[in-house]
């Protein structure tokens, strides 16, 4: 095995040696025909038009199905496998270019946007359940707003579904079972999808999409606690195209879902000291970086739904100008525990949160054709959401009965004899604690564009612009729903209120050197929207604002292809410098994690994609990211516990990297396609992805690190016309990554210590799966 693993290592580097000098990113182009020698054309839409990738003078990392396909890429939180620029932080957040929103608040705003089918959405969360009947995913680095809707200061995930097919009956249907052999009973996993296009007369036709998911945890809990750990996400999405007339068209889409159960977290470092570490050991339980077990004696559960209208009406002009309306409503619901201390005590068994969330979007935009010298889009955008959310946190210290019966907690049971010490005149419901409800309400209304001027044949010009009018009110209900012996938090209603109008713009250009090599560079300024928080430490007040974070990007790049269309080879320079970056720190006080501002970073590096085909039927991928994202300036970050030379118990974080950030990550995927008889098709396909090293707190604490991270994964398997079997592995060495590390809030504040607990993903062990596909 050892030979074997050092064999492919060496092989993979050698590939990525050949392909560039040292960093890329790369772009997953659709699987070639077994006979084919020439690469396929990419097609994309990262300028709202379709269009080469070879044209778009943006660097975008693109997806197909067929790439979703052969690396067996589920969902939106396995993106980065496939996009190095691109981290995948939990909770929904993406980072691309080392840049994200591992935050969490109702009003903020992410850094990267995701938009399905042209939509906006409010909540990350909403675009990463199993993806269903896509067609490509466009990670598109640097500011977005010009183009696509909702402002976005980092980036964008675009996701694409496959539309209607006039005049064609057929479908599909998908099934992938999975075996995890490395994780306590040998976790198992489903998913099976099913399309079917419908012909609605000759100029009509309906699409529907149902999708099942259902996964066994990484992680197990051996403790009594009921536990829904088992995670399942089903759904159904009607699309409905008719186009009454050549110059007319209408496109409906429907949606809803339900994604249940929430896995737990394995702790990875825990010392002798710690006040979990009896209750760990009486469980069972050895700590450590392999660790997959937890315990529980609490419930924990998620259970949430989503959903959502939309309607798109498009007219073309007699010039082609096209005049279009995409208007828009998404909802989810969630309500979920999570027993927070992993543990078969309560020492924070309660950790509820509730809520329902509803936005809008309406976007009305011209497009002035390719075919004019002056070209490109204009537009109104107006977008809302309203969030009603509450939790509640609670815990017993992990106390014995007889204590927590006394002051200053009096609970299970409470003291029978009013007074002072040690009896207590009131019966809290928690010892430890706190509860809050936020009612938000946020609107956002923008005019932008962005046009084209060709001035010659080789040389166009770019520019664009938009304004932006964001209003933000928060009412947040603090320490109302029950009592707390140790409350975490001032009890009262706090309200908030937020404005800002600002004004974003990109000019820059690209000159075709020829007719396959083409140079671009543009300037662009990049924005996100004030937020309010949605935690008060003092009674009185308002709540505190965190102003808008803005963006100054430079890029420059290339686009290539060369040896008669069997290499494309795409470089980009980047250097981003952010003001007011919104983040969050941990407040050991409150035990809860504080919105701030933190003053300035940068993040510049380098990417490149390549993607070559030597001989007939091999095309290899080959992609890089080198990033440098460091605060240059944070005051007020919390420090980590034990950290030297922070005596005031926060510190400026300059010069650490940010959460979440690899200085270099690199993919590599050969696939080799080759017919064995009339009609059949063989492939053997082998990938590699490797990361290095990342924290996941702002303050780099040691224990939050992560070290380099190498995923290998293979497939094989056959094609006919209709049909397509596989036989794969992903992480076939079963490196065992963590998606997440998280420090245990009791420690940090009561005796100093990094307890740390690890989140996994369902690629963070070995999975060895068959997929089939059958399409009429």
């Amino acid at each position: 095995m050892t030979n074997f693993r050092t064999m492919l290592l060496m092989a993979s580097v050698s590939t990525a040696a050949l392909a560039l000098p040292a960093m890329a990113i790369e772009a997953a182009s659709a699987a070639p025909q077994a006979g084919d020698l020439v690469l396929e054309e990419i097609i994309v839409t990262a300028q709202r038009r379709e269009e080469s990738i070879q044209d778009v003078p943006v660097a975008v990392t693109v997806i197909t199905a067929d790439a979703l396909a052969s690396r067996q890429i589920d969902s939106a939180a396995e993106i980065y496998l496939a996009a190095p620029s691109v981290q995948f932080g939990g909770e929904g957040d993406f980072s691309i270019r080392g840049v994200g929103t591992l935050s969490f608040a109702p009003s903020l705003e992410s850094s990267v946007a995701i938009a399905v089918d042209d939509v906006n959405l409010g909540r990350p969360g909403l675009g990463v359940g199993t993806f269903d009947d896509v067609a490509r995913i466009e990670a598109l680095s640097g500011p977005q707003g010009l183009l696509f809707g909702k402002n976005a200061s980092s980036g964008l995930i675009n996701i694409v579904t496959q539309r209607p097919e006039l005049g064609t009956f057929g479908g599909s249907l998908d099934l992938e079972t999975t075996v995890r052999d490395t994780t306590p009973g040998n976790g198992t996993g489903v998913v099976a999808r099913g399309t079917l296009n419908i012909p609605v007369g000759e100029n009509s036709a309906l699409r529907v999409n149902t999708r099942y998911s259902y996964q066994n945890p990484i992680a197990k809990n051996i403790g009594p606690g009921p536990v829904d750990e088992n995670t399942r996400d089903k759904g159904v999405r009607f699309k409905f195209l008719s186009q009454p007339a050549d110059s007319l068209e209408i496109y409906l889409i429907g949606e809803y879902g339900e994604r249940t159960g929430r896995p737990g977290q394995a702790f990875r470092e825990v010392r002798s000291n710690s006040e979990l570490y009896g209750a760990i050991i009486a469980d069972g339980i050895t700590p450590g970086p392999d660790n997959l077990y937890y315990s529980s004696d609490g419930r924990t559960f998620s259970d949430g739904e989503q959903g959502g209208l939309q309607g798109t009406i498009a007219y073309w002009f007699e010039n082609d100008w096209q005049l279009s309306n995409i208007a828009a409503w998404k909802y989810s619901k969630l309500n979920s525990n999570l027993d927070t201390d992993y543990v078969s005590r309560d020492f924070l068994n309660t950790n509820h949160a509730s809520g329902v969330y509803s936005q809008f979007s309406n976007e009305l935009r011209l497009s002035i054709p390719a075919s004019s010298r002056i070209n490109g889009q204009v537009g109104l955008y107006y977008f809302q959401i309203k969030d009603q959310a509450a939790q509640q946190l609670g815990g017993m210290l992990g106390l014995p009965p007889f204590v927590l019966a006394g002051f200053p907690f009096c609970v299970n049971p409470p003291a029978t004899v009013p007074g002072p010490p040690p009896n207590c005149p009131v019966d809290n419901d928690f010892a430890l604690g706190r509860d809050s409800s936020v009612d938000l309400n946020s609107k956002s209304y923008a005019a932008f564009g962005q046009l084209n001027f060709e001035v010659t044949d080789q040389l166009t010009l770019l520019g664009g612009a938009r304004v932006t009018r964001d209003e933000v009110r928060q009412t947040v209900a603090q320490m109302q729903l029950g009592s707390y012996g140790i409350a975490l938090g001032a009890p009262g209603t706090f309200r908030g209120e937020v404005g800002n109008t600002n004004f974003t713009w990109k000019l820059g250009g690209q000159y075709d050197v020829t007719s396959e090599v083409m140079l671009y560079g543009f300037y662009a300024r990049g924005y996100k929207g004030p937020a309010l928080a949605d935690v008060a430490s003092a009674p009185g007040g308002s709540l505190r604002v965190v102003e808008p974070e803005t963006n100054n990007n430079v890029e420059a790049g290339m686009k290539a292809t060369f040896l008669d269309r069997k290499l494309m080879l795409n470089l980009a320079a980047f250097q981003s410098n952010y003001s007011n970056y919104q983040s969050q720190t941990f407040n050991l006080e409150l035990q809860t994690f504080v919105l701030q501002n933190a003053g300035s970073l940068r993040s510049r590096g380098l990417e490149a994609q390549l993607i070559a085909r030597p001989v007939r039927g091999l095309t290899l991928n080959a992609g890089a990211t080198v990033v440098d994202a460091i605060f240059r300036d944070f005051p007020g970050a919390e420090c980590y516990p034990g950290q030297p030379d922070c005596p005031t118990g926060s510190f400026n974080a300059a010069g650490q990297r940010l959460p979440a950030s690899a200085k270099f990550t690199s993919t590599v995927q050969g696939m080799y396609e080759f017919p064995v008889s009339n009609g059949y098709d063989m492939f053997l396909e082998a990938n590699w992805y490797h990361r290095s090293s990342i924290n996941f707190t702002v303050n780099g604490a040691p224990s939050a690190l992560i070290g380099p991270a190498d995923f290998f994964g293979a497939s094989v398997g056959f094609n006919t016309d209709n049909i397509r079997v596989s036989l794969f592995c992903k992480n076939c060495f079963d490196e065992r990554v963590p998606t997440g590390l998280i420090l245990w809030a009791g420690d940090a504040a009561n005796t100093g210590l990094q307890t740390t607990s690890q989140a996994f993903g369902e690629s963070s062990v070995r999975n060895i799966g068959l997929s089939i596909s059958y399409r009429f």
